[in-house]
């Protein structure tokens, strides 16, 4: 072991207790000073900075040359337990194929005096099977070794059988208690056609959704359609002439109305809006898509917000801030409402009795089977009790299923379309859904349904002629309803 005279030289002069913990060091890694000055510099540069030689900064050396210490001893152990390669040995020169994939395989391939590294690591790699401990993470093992611990068959789920399960049809809990239930179904009851009607206040086939398909020049036109609805209705409420509306990013030396969409220039989202940080954006239309900032000095009050359509009386003498004068109150929407007549034909409707709805959300079958059992029931309950409206949420055919992710199911190649899911959803959902003569049927997606074409919302609905699904109504999103 070097002397602290050795230490000396090489670090120079030394605290009393940074010599001594230098010293610990070389007899707990039996190396010279050389050495451990050598790893002194090491660590010097990775810290990136004039280290001082103290006692704080000699403990978190020692810290670091320990796990510096314990690296090198895991990585030899590994080395030791592997086994080694072992090469054929070859005596004729090596004029054989690229890698020699073919060595030996052949008469005329010539054989090579050595496998090199490269056919080595081919050997191992390409054609062993992979050790256990290289698959143990996986969830499908390799034949020889056995299915890994986050493999499940089919077999080996433990579910609690539908027909098994506790407390069936227990109400768990009643809002409004003090309204009667009715008797179910109603007497007489019609059927939902003369008490239920399907409106929808949007087009659906506008609205076949492609999430992260939008054009940039689409949603521009959304955004600039907003702006022109707004004038049409400002100048409706206030009376304004056309020539009244102008440009705000062209130079204004007299007061007009301008309109446009307010935006910030504040990136990081961190950061809230302030006054200095808001311009107004016009339309493509009107202003080209241009911004100007604006200056709300002459405002007693606002309230703005990033996005907010907005309507101004304003100059802009230099083309460069837009001095607002005041805000042009939007106007006034009235609530919904019925008139009497549309209220008593309501009233005429319902007169079998109040209004009945079932709602259910999926997974609609266990994780052990693909029976469905549990729609089945739920079935027979709206064919017993005939509600007018029913309301079905995904998922139908879960995507995380264990049987759906393994495809452990059967197929009826009689009556296959080329759609397997599809196909498995018409046998077991479909079939099940036209039962249901009496009640008006909403299916709603979700984003784990293996049939539904988007896996994020929006969701389009679901294609009607490929599952089978002839009488009952489809939404796009459960916000629609």
């Amino acid at each position: 072991m070097s002397s602290p005279e050795d230490l000396a030289e090489k670090f120079g002069e030394l605290p009393d207790e940074v010599m001594v913990e230098l010293q610990n060091m070389l007899r707990i890694y039996n190396i010279d000073a050389e050495d451990l000055f050598f790893k002194w510099e090491e660590y010097c540069l990775k810290m990136g900075e004039d280290i001082k030689l103290n006692l704080k900064n000699i403990t978190t050396f020692k810290d670091d040359a320990r796990e510096q210490f314990e690296i090198e001893m895991r990585a030899k152990s590994k080395s030791a337990q592997a086994p080694a390669a072992r090469g054929v040995q070859r005596t004729a020169k090596n004029t054989g194929d690229v890698f020699n994939m073919l060595d030996g395989l052949t008469p005329a391939t010539p054989r090579s005096a050595a496998p090199s590294a490269a056919k080595r690591k081919i050997e191992k790699a390409g054609y062993e099977t992979p050790l256990a401990e290289r698959t143990s993470k996986l969830a499908v093992g390799s034949s020889p070794v056995g299915p890994g611990p986050g493999f499940r068959t089919p077999g080996a789920i433990t579910s609690v059988p539908f027909r098994n399960r506790p407390d069936p049809g227990k109400v768990m809990e009643v809002y409004n208690p003090n309204i009667e239930i009715p008797e179910l179904p109603l007497p007489g009851y019609p059927g939902y056609e003369s008490r239920v009607q399907f409106a929808a206040l949007i087009q659906a086939k506008n609205f076949g959704y492609k999430p992260m398909y939008q054009k940039l020049v689409a949603g521009s036109q959304v955004l600039d359609d907003r702006i022109e609805e707004y004038v049409v209705a400002i100048q409706k409420e206030h009376n304004i002439p056309n020539e009244d509306f102008c440009n705000p990013c062209s130079k204004l030396p007299e007061e007009v109305v301008v309109v446009g969409r307010i935006v910030t220039d504040v990136m990081e989202s961190q950061k809230r809006s302030n006054e200095a940080s808001l311009l107004l954006e016009a339309s493509r239309g009107d202003g080209e898509g241009g911004r100007v900032r604006l200056d709300l000095s002459s405002l007693k009050g606002y309230a703005f917000y990033p996005g907010m359509t907005v309507a101004f009386k304003a100059m802009n003498p230099t083309a460069d801030k837009l001095l607002v004068k005041s805000v042009l109150t939007p106007p006034t929407y009235f609530g919904a409402g019925s008139k009497p007549s549309d209220m008593e034909e309501e009233f005429r409707k319902l007169g079998a009795g109040n209004f009945n709805v079932f709602v259910a959300a999926g997974p609609y079958t266990t994780d052990d089977n693909l029976d469905f059992e549990g729609l089945t029931e739920l079935v027979d309950k709206i064919v017993e009790t005939e509600p007018d409206a029913v309301f079905l949420s995904g998922p139908f055919i879960d995507t995380e299923h264990p049987k759906v992710k393994l495809g452990d199911f059967p197929v009826d190649m009689n009556n296959f379309s080329g759609y397997v899911l599809e196909d498995l959803f018409k046998e077991k959902i479909t079939s099940q859904l036209n039962r249901i003569t009496k009640s008006m049927v909403l299916l709603v997606p979700s984003t784990r349904d293996a049939v539904s074409k988007h896996v994020s919302f929006p969701q389009d609905r679901f294609q009607r002629k490929l599952l089978g699904l002839q009488s009952v109504r489809r939404t796009e999103e459960k916000a629609q309803l």
